[in-house]
């Protein structure tokens, strides 16, 4: 069973966070941190500022989380994970995608993601 968990990126504050929610008709939002949250008009920032990442349930070789986004490093080589015709890959700058898989990931350690250090 694969754990189903998610991020996002904040583009107007430029943050990595777990803690949002996701309106039925799959768009994100943020809650305002300035604003409380006892009344019935709650404010949030807009969907249009947030990337929603999701985490592809296998852990890289230090036991790190590995979401959409990130970058992940074997041996010498650099690539981004996607999630590409039916499943999540890595691919590199010359577009060659490899499925990750635990075999794959007990190989690899994640050094970034795209929106915080491209």
């Amino acid at each position: 069973m694969r754990e189903i968990k998610f991020r996002a990126w904040n583009i107007k504050s430029k943050y990595m966070d777990d803690d949002f929610y996701i309106h039925s008709d799959g768009r994100g939002c943020f809650f305002d941190s300035e604003e409380t949250y006892n009344t019935p008009n709650i404010e949030i920032d807009s969907y249009d500022n947030l990337i929603v990442m999701q985490y592809i349930g296998l852990k890289d070789m230090n036991d790190k989380e590995i979401y959409e986004d990130d970058i992940i490093r074997k041996n010498t080589r650099k690539y981004k994970i996607v999630f590409f015709d039916g499943s999540f890959r890595a691919i590199d700058e010359y577009g060659t995608h490899i499925i990750c898989t635990k075999e794959f990931t007990d190989q690899i350690e994640v050094i970034g993601n795209i929106h915080e250090n491209p």
